[in-house]
């Protein structure tokens, strides 16, 4: 669709890279805000009060002001992070650490290790019961079996918007219509939902999101966190130092209370403004192209794969979807993402941060394509080409 925008294809013409989900590639305009901030800003934000650190203050809120707009937040509910990851740790840390011992924390098993592992730690921490919910054969029974699990003594229901190894396609107005009625807080870790579609924060009526740049086009090690105004203050940060405070004395610290609380020490100046050009990418490009182009090459891929019989797909039954997971009977996903690889194609090989999702499906591990703005359908045609060489060379048959 837009290669032209990527340089990284000038350098390697043949690439064939379907890992989007890992990390997408960066465009051009990304790149050039990342050196626009070496090159002519290169000051702390925040701190100076000479010009060079005013202009740099400046361009780092109108980037947070470009962030609450996308999501339909306020500005004031934003805050910058090292990436979803230490924002979902951040949140958990902060929520949890104030709620009353044995109370409920509802996930699915679907979910991300960085969703997960923080709720692990956190309910440990605090004496909480982690409640996971298990995944079952349809849509309609893991919405169901997750209400279930909703009670008067769960204070949080914390979800990946997206699965990064299967589409779900949960109803979320359902969901968070029943944990409204029980007052349960609402958290979405939405990395692997910003490229493809829009969220609004406001609309679907959620308490907090995190994501990071590097899934959406920009810079890695930087994230963000949309906190609801009505939460921050009964939230702690996990991490303290320079820039959170208003005051410290030998025997009190007192923090501020708004959103840059969870902002201490020096925020990634040059992520931000890549941050900031991301966004800006994508809008201009606009979702509903996106989604078009990536239905596109859905149909696609489906269809092809329905043709190869060596081919074992997760769910079963594939849905239009922006990734798919999958494995060539017989052949361990690491042996073959190193042939496709000798064609110059990049897949996920592993158990994609998901071990008991994958402890659901009954393997080990899967092979994973995931598409970009950059994935055309001739990478499709690559993809299939390779595959087939992997079964020949493994299985000794034809597809």
């Amino acid at each position: 669709m837009l290669k032209k925008d990527f340089p990284i294809f000038e350098k390697h013409p043949d690439l064939i890279y379907l890992d989007s989900a890992a990390t997408t590639l960066k465009p051009q305009s990304v790149i050039d805000a990342v050196n626009d901030y070496y090159i002519n800003y290169s000051s702390n934000s925040h701190r100076g009060i000479y010009d060079l650190a005013e202009k740099t203050t400046e361009k780092v809120e109108e980037v947070r002001i470009k962030i609450a707009d996308f999501l339909g937040a306020k500005t004031e509910e934003i805050a910058f992070t090292p990436g979803a990851t230490s924002g979902l740790n951040m949140l958990y840390y902060g929520y949890l650490k104030n709620v009353p011992k044995n109370s409920r924390v509802v996930v699915l098993e679907s979910e991300h290790n960085s969703n997960l592992l923080p709720l692990m730690k956190w309910c440990k921490e605090f004496s909480l019961k982690l409640e996971i919910v298990n995944l079952e054969n349809s849509v309609e029974e893991i919405e169901e079996n997750l209400v279930a699990f909703l009670d008067n003594q769960t204070v949080l229901l914390a979800l990946n918007f997206d699965s990064n190894v299967m589409p779900l396609n949960l109803n979320f107005e359902r969901i968070i219509q029943v944990a409204r009625g029980l007052n349960i807080k609402i958290f979405l870790d939405a990395c692997q939902t910003l490229a493809h579609k829009q969220i609004d924060v406001k609309k679907l009526n959620i308490d907090a999101l995190a994501f990071s740049a590097h899934k959406i086009y920009g810079p890695t090690g930087i994230g963000a966190l949309y906190i609801n105004e009505n939460l921050i203050s009964d939230l702690d940060p996990l991490l303290v130092g320079g820039g959170i405070v208003e005051n410290v004395q030998k025997s009190e610290v007192k923090y501020y209370t708004g959103i840059k609380k969870f902002e201490a020490g020096t925020l990634n100046m040059a992520g931000i403004f890549g941050f900031g050009a991301c966004i800006d990418y994508l809008l201009k490009i606009g979702y509903k192209s996106i989604e078009k182009h990536e239905k596109s090459l859905a149909k696609k891929l489906i269809s092809e794969f329905d043709k190869l019989e060596f081919i074992e797909t997760y769910p079963k039954f594939l849905k239009e979807n922006s990734l798919f997971s999958f494995n060539v009977k017989g052949v361990h996903p690491h042996d073959a993402a190193m042939i496709l690889n000798e064609d110059n194609i990049c897949v996920r090989a592993s158990q994609h941060c998901t071990h008991l999702l994958h402890e659901r499906l009954k393997i080990n591990a899967s092979l994973r394509v995931s598409f970009g703005v950059y994935s055309t359908k001739n990478d499709i045609d690559s993809l299939i080409d390779s595959l087939k060489k992997v079964n020949k060379y493994f299985n000794s048959i034809d597809g």
